[in-house]
This record gives C-alpha cells, sequence and structure tokens, in this order.
C-alpha cells in the first residue's frame, strides 16, 4: 500500500515539475499514471488540459466528459471550456458553440469568449465572433487578442479599423503573423510599399512558402517581375510541390520573356493536372508569342469550352498574362 502511495505522490510531482517547464506530453503521461491509482476532479482536467496542448482532442473529451456529472460551478467552467476547445479541434463547430456558451453562464472568463469567438468566425459569423472578441477585451484581453479583433474587422471588410488593432498587436512585440495579415491588409488598401516591408520582416522572423508567395504577388503588381520571381523560388525551396506557386513562377518567367522556360513549366503543370484552366490560358498566350497559332488557339477553344466566363475576361484583358496573374491568390 506504501509503495502504491509512494507512486502517486510521485507522479503528482512529476504532474506539477512538468507544468512549471511547459513539456504537456510529460504532464499527460503522469497524469494518465497518477489518475490509475486515484483519479480526481484536478488530475482529469489537468489531463483534458494537456491532451488539447499535444493535439489530441478525441482523447481531452473522454476525460472530461466524466465531470460533467460534478456540480462544482467553477470547475464545470473550465471542463466546458476545455470540452469547446476540443470539439471546436474535432470540427463539431455547433456543439463546441454550446459547450462555450455553458462555460460563460457558469463563469464570464475572457478566454472563453476568445474560444467561442474564433468558433463563430470559423462559422463565418463574423459579427458575433467580433462582439465575443470586445467582450473579452472589456474583461482583461489575452496576448493575441488585438489580432483576432483585426481578423474579424478584415472579414467584416473595415480594414482601417483592422489595422488599428493590428498595430496595437504589434506595439506589444513583433508578430509574424500579424505582420503577415497587416501587409495584405496594406495591399488591400493599395499601400504595397508597406505591405513588402512587413512581409520582408515576417520572413526574417519565420520564413514561410506562404510569405514568400504573397510577397512575389506583391512585387508582381509592382513591377518588379524579378524580385517577385525569386521569391516564388523561394517558396518552392520551402515547398516544392505546390502548384498555385508553381503556377505564379511560370507566369513570372512569361512575364520576363523567358517563353521556353514558362511554356516548359506549363506543359509540366498540364501534365499534373490538365483541368487548371488558367495554367491553359497563360500558356495559349506563350504559344501566341512563340508564333504557335494552332496550338495556341487549341488551348483558348479548350478553355471556352470549359471555363465561358474565364474566356470572356482573357478576351476583356486582351489576352493580358499580366491581368490573369492575380488570379488564384
Amino acid at each position: 500500500m506504501n509503495e502504491l502511495a509512494d507512486d502517486y505522490s510521485e507522479q503528482i510531482r512529476r504532474v506539477e515539475y512538468y507544468k512549471l517547464i511547459g513539456d504537456d506530453v510529460q504532464v499527460f503521461d503522469a497524469c494518465t499514471k497518477a489518475i490509475n491509482i486515484a483519479p480526481t476532479p484536478y488530475l482529469l482536467v489537468t489531463k483534458g488540459e494537456a491532451a488539447l496542448a499535444v493535439g489530441r482532442p478525441q482523447e481531452a473529451l473522454e476525460v472530461l466528459d466524466n465531470l460533467l456529472v460534478l456540480e462544482d460551478r467553477a470547475l464545470i467552467a473550465i471542463v466546458q471550456q476545455y470540452r469547446g476547445a476540443a470539439l471546436s479541434m474535432l470540427g463539431k463547430l455547433e456543439a463546441a458553440l454550446d459547450a462555450c456558451s455553458m462555460s460563460l453562464v457558469a463563469q464570464r472568463n475572457p478566454l472563453v469568449f476568445i474560444t467561442r469567438g474564433e468558433i463563430l468566425y470559423k462559422m463565418k459569423k463574423y459579427y458575433d465572433a467580433l462582439g465575443d472578441y470586445l467582450d473579452a477585451e472589456k474583461l482583461g484581453g489575452a496576448p493575441h487578442l488585438y489580432h483576432n479583433i483585426a481578423c474579424a474587422y478584415l472579414a467584416l471588410r473595415e480594414p482601417k479599423t483592422a489595422l488599428e488593432y493590428l498595430n496595437k498587436q504589434l506595439s506589444l512585440g513583433e508578430d509574424p503573423l500579424s505582420l503577415e495579415v497587416r501587409a495584405l491588409t496594406y495591399e488591400d488598401i493599395g499601400e504595397n510599399k508597406k505591405a513588402i516591408a512587413d512581409l520582408f520582416r515576417a520572413l526574417e522572423i519565420e520564413p514561410t512558402p506562404t510569405r514568400y508567395f504573397y510577397l512575389g504577388n506583391i512585387c508582381i503588381k509592382e513591377h518588379d517581375i524579378k524580385a517577385a520571381s525569386n521569391c516564388f523560388d523561394k517558396a518552392l525551396e520551402l515547398e516544392p510541390n505546390n502548384f498555385t506557386v508553381r503556377t505564379h513562377k511560370a507566369n513570372s518567367l512569361a512575364l520576363q520573356g523567358l517563353l521556353e522556360e514558362a511554356l516548359e513549366l506549363y506543359n509540366t503543370l498540364l501534365e499534373e493536372c490538365p483541368d487548371a484552366d488558367l495554367v491553359r490560358l497563360n500558356r495559349s498566350h506563350v504559344y501566341d508569342a512563340l508564333g504557335r497559332v494552332k496550338e495556341s488557339n487549341k488551348d483558348l477553344a479548350f478553355v471556352k469550352k470549359r471555363n465561358p466566363e474565364l474566356y470572356k475576361r482573357s478576351q476583356e484583358a486582351q489576352g493580358s498574362i499580366w491581368i490573369l496573374q492575380e488570379e488564384g491568390k
């Protein structure tokens, strides 16, 4: 009996130690061993929290559901908060929304307002999401709340207000995701130079293929095709098989007059995806520029039959790869 008690005490010590250093895998393991000896609400909640942190939402739910019979109001608020997060991770958004709402009935917690706001955002209920974020702000907020508020305002097509909140977020410290979102917001309102500066800084902190791709698109808008092409190369170094980036790389080659290289890449892309109408349309322009009219017309006829709206727009753009470059962003 003493040996069992000693083992239990050791697992509790492990739980507290690993919580302190932020090792959620070890917290989960120690909680599991302690629960096998003597389950307590504290251990069950802690295991559920650790399961969420390591991306195991189903296991979190299985643990947390055991606590729903308790009558402790404060504990139920925490349990429902974590259940909401787990259900959201599993894509069960309505159930997640209900869990968060029950948590808020028990206790008004800014973190739960944020979690519920994120669920509402996923459900494209942007006004409701914004309301929850603003309620969280009134209750004291959280480290990335301004970013969330900005995203809600962007979804509601209020970029200037979004910029105010992104500036607030970035005043608390440089965050590459907020820099990225602010860059795209600047791009949307036509301030491309500021957008480029933010993306450069975000890439210095954390290079991602998506950020290089965004930067390349803005360079296209600024008529700096060589810089755009270099950005697409950087993106492909990190994600070589990204079809969209390779498409834009091909377009940038065509825009630089490197027609044979562009054609080779277009051919490869269409072998992989014959239904890529925009790629085929742009290949037709390259064929035309190379004097290969028969092949150009064949591609145009194919697009016209499959995608008459895209064909019509291309005719209005007078076959300009430049205008079509922005498609698929």
